[in-house]
């Protein structure tokens, strides 16, 4: 005889997020956009953003709350969506988020975020220039892409031409 396992149905999955889960607000700094999602763990979610954004982040705070809750900002908040959970920040957008409780140790996430920000967009203007050195082939050796030197890549035909050439 074997053992069933009793089933959990999907919105009693969701409602356990509710007392789990916090909103997290997040600002694009230098964008005026508020992201507004939801996650277990606001600080981890704030530290892959880092890595993914191309602008400065800063992690404004976050409040309890799960998918329900997250979806109840949202709707009072429609009207200054831009796309997906990012908000404009305007009066009514910072008014919710001044009911958020900062994080802790947000000043020192918010530092950390800062100065990578600070880096790529040193590291962005040197793209721009063309100075972009690999730090792995460090500063005697230019990127291979870069080097005026290197030739194109051209195939040799002499061992394996192709089926649909003509041979000769």
């Amino acid at each position: 005889m074997t053992e069933t396992k009793p089933r959990v149905s999907r919105r009693l999955g969701k409602d356990m997020y509710e007392h789990v889960s916090k909103v997290y607000f997040i600002e694009a700094v230098g964008l005026d956009l508020i992201k507004i999602g939801y996650t277990v763990d606001p600080v981890k979610r704030f530290m892959g953003m880092l890595t993914m954004s191309p602008v400065p982040l800063s992690l404004l705070g976050s409040i309890w709350g799960g998918p329900q809750r997250e979806a109840e900002i949202h709707g009072q908040l429609a009207e200054h969506r831009t796309h997906g959970e990012w908000f404009q920040k305007v009066p009514e957008v910072m008014a919710v988020v001044a009911t958020a409780e900062t994080s802790y140790g947000s000043d020192l996430l918010n530092q950390v975020a800062r100065e990578r920000g600070a880096a790529l967009k040193a590291y962005l203007e040197k793209m721009k220039r063309g100075e972009v050195i690999r730090p792995t082939r460090g500063p005697e050796k230019r990127p291979r892409s870069l080097n005026p030197r290197s030739e194109p890549y051209e195939p040799s035909n002499s061992r394996h031409p192709h089926p649909l050439q003509e041979q000769t």
